[in-house]
This record gives C-alpha cells, structure tokens and sequence, in this order.
C-alpha cells in the first residue's frame, strides 16, 4: 500500500537498506527526466465539474502510469495535472534516455484512444493534449528536503530543463 505513495523502488531500496533514512543521501548519476503535462489544463478544468475531471485525470494518469511502468521509469510526483518521471533512478535502467522516448511516444498514442474514449461518453469534453519534455543528464538523486519532511528526487539543472 505504502508503494501507492512512494515509487516501489524506492520502497524496496529501504526495505534493503539501500537508501539511507531518515537523513538526506544524495549520489550523483546520468538519469533521462521526463515532464509530461496537459496542455491547456485550466480550459480543461472549467469546462468541466469536479467529478468529471477527477474521472478524466484518473483515467489520464492510470494509462501513463502503466505507460512508465512498462518502459522501466520511476512516477516520481503527480503535480496538478503533470508527472514528473525518473528514468535510470534510484535503480540502474540499462538504455534508459532510449526507453523514455519510447514511453513518450507511447504516451502520445495511447492519448489518442484516450480521447476517443473520452469522445464516446460525452462529445462536449475537451480533447486532451500532453507536452512532454525529456533531458538527460547528471543529477543529485536520492532523499531531498527538509530536515522534517523528505522525498526521493533529482537536483540539477537537467530536471529544470525537461519540465
């Protein structure tokens, strides 16, 4: 269940003992970043209620999730209507800038069959349309934060980048 909340790897990784708790552990590493976000997200919102959009970025974020799952990247963070994606971090993902282009453009598709989904239960939802940005890069990744609240992520200008 803690997994719903924390990308599994890095559950596994404490479980191991491979992340250092509850202090902060960083180690330097080449990861590919990926930013997706929907593109006119505040259209989206008002055009509907808060139910109907809740269902479309279930829908929307379980198809991606399971997108980056399959291509070996990390859901790091939901923010707002945008995940931010690791791959090659916390654990070793062999072709790892070659596996998130691949999920990017697997990504794009399935965003079409979403949409015409989305079209079949109502005509006047609004098309759903993703901006997706990659970089790769060397980053500080592992636990981050504060010295009262802390979360597994990346530092460096490569994550600035691809968001």
């Amino acid at each position: 269940a803690f997994s719903k909340f924390v990308p599994d790897e890095v559950v596994r990784s404490f479980v191991r003992g491979n992340l250092k708790g509850p202090g902060l552990c960083v180690v330097q590493r080449e990861v590919t970043i990926m930013f997706a976000d929907l593109r006119d997200s505040t259209t989206l919102a008002e055009a509907l209620d808060q139910g109907q959009l809740l269902r479309v970025l279930t829908r929307y974020f379980s198809v991606m999730t399971k997108i980056i799952d399959g291509f070996d990247g990390v859901l790091a963070e939901i923010q707002g209507d945008g995940l931010l994606v690791f791959f090659n971090a916390p654990q070793d993902v062999n072709r790892h800038a070659e596996k998130a282009v691949c999920s990017a453009l697997s990504q794009q598709l399935a965003l079409r069959l979403i949409n015409k989904e989305l079209q079949g239960h109502s005509s006047a939802l609004p098309k759903l349309q993703v901006r997706i940005g990659l970089h790769t890069g060397q980053v500080l990744a592992g636990n981050i934060g504060s010295e009262k609240k802390m979360k597994f992520g990346c530092l460096g200008d490569p994550v600035e980048v691809a968001g």
